[in-house]
């Protein structure tokens, strides 16, 4: 017996949208996949710290790939999760 298996692809920046309603999200950051999250770890807190780097935490920051480089890297592209300094003219 044959399984037919549907897949949808679901673009938003609201996070109410994928919570509860996705049992899988892949976060973008940087024009690549940079992190991955299913089942119970789709929750607001996982997919900021995917999006932005950082935990909930006031103050706090933290890479949220472990090896600090995406998923899926571009070639001849540095990912740079430092903050640039200000630069004043």
């Amino acid at each position: 017996m044959l399984k037919k298996v549907i897949q949808l692809f679901f673009l938003s920046s609201e996070l109410e949208e994928f919570i509860g309603l996705c049992p899988k999200v892949m976060v973008f950051r940087n024009g690549t996949v940079f992190d991955i999250f299913e089942n119970e770890k789709v929750n607001a807190d996982t997919l900021l710290e995917g999006m932005f780097g950082q935990t909930a935490g006031i103050g706090e920051t933290t890479i949220s790939s472990k090896s600090n480089t995406p998923l899926m890297p571009t070639p001849n592209r540095k990912i740079d999760n430092e903050i640039p300094e200000k630069k004043i003219f």
